[in-house]
């Protein structure tokens, strides 16, 4: 694993010992960002009514404004004043439209049940590992051999 770890990298392959950090060697850091499902649902929750708000609000905006536009073509008798009324008609059509699709879209991103290996309803987002393939193969085995 560690020769083609070395080969993505393009870096020389070299042993390392596994001796304790001396003071010129940065120590291995990892990041995590832990989100628990209950801090996740809050998020969607909260994301999926401003979202409906915005689009429930343009909606009612934009058929005010198509209320008025119909007036203005009718008392006008313009072509292009009825292109707009159209326009405005299938952008009301549209909002709907993305009105339903949102509440599709919240239950494909709503957070699963805790299952048996998901961690006990922990997720891990974001993890960013700053060292070397060595060091990380060696933490690696660390944890392998903590969980036997």
């Amino acid at each position: 694993m560690s020769d083609n770890l070395n080969e993505i990298f393009d870096v020389a392959p070299e042993l390392v010992a596994d001796t304790a950090l001396t003071t010129t060697q940065a120590a291995p850091v990892v990041v995590a960002e832990v989100v628990d499902d209950k801090t996740a649902q809050e998020k969607l929750d909260r994301d999926f009514e401003a979202a409906r708000g915005n689009i429930t609000q343009m909606t009612n905006d934009v058929t005010e404004a198509a209320k008025s536009a119909i007036l203005l073509a009718q008392s006008g008798d313009s072509p292009r004043a009825y292109e707009v009324v159209a326009t405005m008609l299938t952008a009301i059509v549209n909002a709907n439209k993305e009105l339903v699709n949102l509440h599709k879209i919240k239950q494909d991103a709503a957070p699963q049940g805790s299952g048996a290996g998901d961690g006990g309803g922990v997720n891990i987002e974001k993890a960013v590992f700053v060292g070397r393939a060595a060091d990380l193969l060696r933490e690696l085995r660390t944890l392998q051999k903590e969980t036997k």
